[in-house]
């Protein structure tokens, strides 16, 4: 939902089905996030992997893991 691409696909849909697809991926990022301090709090490590340009990278959640 975040990616550059999927703006295209996100113009030909009524904005309750693009509202819903955003809500539902921003939690589900949120829920990456909260596994993230999970694990580093734990000495593991974590990989997160969006493109450059992608959308979340300036969710809150996301800047506070990138901190």
């Amino acid at each position: 939902a975040f990616s550059q691409l999927q703006n295209w696909n996100f113009r030909r849909m009524d904005k309750k089905r693009k509202d819903d697809i955003i809500n539902k991926e921003r939690e589900h990022l949120k829920f990456c996030m909260l596994l993230y301090r999970i694990q580093h709090g734990n000495g593991m490590y974590f990989l997160h992997e969006h493109p450059n340009k992608a959308t979340s990278w300036d969710m809150p959640e996301v800047q506070e893991i990138m901190e």
